[in-house]
Parts: C-alpha cells; sequence; structure tokens
C-alpha cells in the first residue's frame, strides 16, 4: 500500500509541476508579445507620421498665442512708459514735487507693466482663475521673503508724503553726506562731494535720524582753533574776525563771533561762529580754517599740540 501511494503521490506531483510550467510559458509568451508590440510601435513609421501630423496641426494655434502674447507685451509696455511719460510731464508742469512726480512715474508704470504680463499670459491660453491663484500664493511667498522691501516701500510713502527731504537737498543719514539725487520706491540715492552715489534703502532712512541742512536757507558754520596759553586772546579773536570779513560767502547778520569754548590740555580753544548758504557750509568750513591758520602764523601766534612736561628729580 505504500508503495502504490508513494508511486500515485509522484504521478500527481509531475502533473502539477508540468501545469506549472505550462502556466510559466504562457506567462512569458504574453510578456514578450507585449515587447514585440512595443518594438513594433517603435519602429512603426506610420505611428511617428501621425504624432508629427498631429504636432504640424496644433503649431499653427501656438504660434498664433505666443505672437499675440508677444504683441500684447510689447504694446504694454510702450504703453507703459508713454504713459507715465506724459503723467509725469503733466506733473512738472502743475508743479508737483519732483520726487513725487518719480514716484508715481514708476508705480503707474509698474502696474500697466503688470497688467500686459497678465493680458499675455491669457493670450497664451492659461485660464485667468488657475492663474490668478497661483499669482496670489507666489505674491504671499515673495511678500514674506522680501518683506524689508514692503518696508522700503512703505518708507518711501513717508517719505513723499511727509516730505522731510526733497531732490537737491544736502542732508546727512547713515553716516553719509550729499545732495539727494532722486527718491525712488525703495531706495533714495545721494550724490556726495566726493562724487560718489549712495543709494539708502527708504526704510532705514524713513525710521533713523536724518540731518537735513537744506531746510533754512542759512546755516551756522563752526571752526575750533587753539591757541596757546600765553598768546593773546584779543589778537587772536580779531584775526580770526578780519578772515570773515574777507570771505563774500558769509553773511553779516546774524553776526559772526568767536568765543573761549574750553581751556584745554595744551591750549586755550577758540570758536568761531559764522552763518553761510546751506550748499557752501563745507568749503566755508576748510577755506575758514585755512586762512586762520596762514594769518596766525603771521603774527606769531602759536597753535600748540598736545604735549607732556617730565621732571626729573635727582637725589644727592
Amino acid at each position: 500500500m505504500s508503495f502504490l501511494a508513494t508511486v500515485e503521490s509522484g504521478s500527481e506531483a509531475a502533473e502539477t509541476g508540468g501545469e506549472e510550467k505550462k502556466e510559466g510559458v504562457e506567462a512569458l509568451g504574453a510578456e514578450g508579445g507585449e515587447v514585440a508590440e512595443a518594438a513594433e510601435a517603435v519602429t512603426n513609421i506610420d505611428w511617428w507620421k501621425g504624432v508629427l501630423d498631429q504636432l504640424l496641426e496644433r503649431l499653427p494655434g501656438w504660434g498664433m498665442k505666443i505672437g499675440l502674447a508677444l504683441v500684447i507685451l510689447f504694446v504694454g509696455f510702450r504703453l507703459a512708459k508713454w504713459v507715465s511719460g506724459g503723467l509725469q510731464a503733466g506733473m512738472r508742469k502743475a508743479g508737483v514735487d519732483l520726487a513725487l512726480v518719480n514716484f508715481l512715474g514708476s508705480v503707474v508704470r509698474g502696474l500697466i507693466k503688470v497688467m500686459a504680463f497678465v493680458f499675455a499670459v491669457n493670450a497664451l491660453g492659461v485660464p485667468m482663475t488657475s492663474f490668478i491663484a497661483i499669482l496670489g500664493a507666489a505674491g504671499l511667498a515673495v511678500g514674506l521673503a522680501l518683506k524689508d522691501g514692503l518696508g522700503n516701500f512703505a518708507g518711501g510713502m513717508f517719505l513723499l508724503f511727509f516730505k522731510p527731504i526733497k531732490i537737491g537737498d544736502w542732508i546727512t543719514a547713515e553716516g553719509f553726506h550729499g545732495q539727494v539725487k532722486s527718491i525712488t520706491i525703495f531706495y533714495t540715492v545721494l550724490n556726495t562731494k566726493a562724487e560718489t552715489t549712495v543709494t539708502i534703502p527708504n526704510g532705514v532712512l524713513a525710521n533713523g535720524q536724518i540731518e537735513n541742512f537744506s531746510e533754512s536757507e542759512l546755516i551756522r558754520v563752526q571752526a575750533l582753533v587753539g591757541i596757546g596759553y600765553d598768546d593773546d586772546i584779543r589778537e587772536a579773536r580779531r584775526i580770526m574776525l578780519e578772515q570773515v570779513l574777507k570771505d563774500d560767502r558769509i553773511v553779516a547778520k546774524p553776526e559772526p563771533f568767536v568765543v573761549v569754548k574750553e581751556l584745554g590740555d595744551s591750549s586755550v580753544n577758540l570758536e568761531l561762529r559764522v552763518w553761510c548758504p546751506s550748499d557752501k557750509h563745507r568749503r566755508v568750513l576748510f577755506e575758514l580754517l585755512e586762512n586762520v591758520k596762514i594769518a596766525f602764523d603771521d603774527a606769531g601766534i602759536t597753535i600748540p599740540y598736545p604735549q607732556s612736561e617730565v621732571l626729573m628729580k635727582q637725589e644727592s
């Protein structure tokens, strides 16, 4: 009985193995058929010709859309330049502040360019609702990333409407001294005496300290000069005021005067105070110091420098 059972189980296993081999061969045959179909499709010239025909059919439509978008951008950018230029010219004739003229012109030009870009994207067939949603999300992300830029924009609005400075003013701000050349949306540009250009962010400028030398027509110039303790203060004062009278840029009213500023360690420090036009104060100061030094040398009045006396005690 055991021998017969073994023979029967062996025959069943053989039948099962044969069926599995048959199924495996059929599966390989199916896969091979799919591979063959794919290879045939790749090498099928008719299939590629159909794809090319579809591209050629759609190409004129795409070309028309791209061409229309480019035309919209070109016209929009030219229109932005024309409209902003006309607006600025009209405001200049009306006597509007030059900084505000430039600022509003930049804003109008930027808005028209953005509108032209939106219309160009619509001409390409992009749904406006989807584009506006994407644009809004991108604007939010850019706004968060460029929060300092928004602060500069707000600072520009503050400078233009409250007008602590204007184009042409001589100011000192953030350690720089120069004449205001322009006030844009985000930055204020200064021209310095050294013929360099300094760009200061409007946010920093609006929140910082600004010393405006052009707010009034006249500005006080203070020249500090030291003389020796053995020199005559009255003679030094006379010589300093004499140099003032030789400079036509210095006004007579308010009246110039000289005061004893302090009794220093090595010198008696005299301060000469005069008034001149605000746009000439630095040159007046430099030339006044030079002329006083030359006059003191001619009169024998010394300008001492710091020095120390050392006493040596000898023991007998």
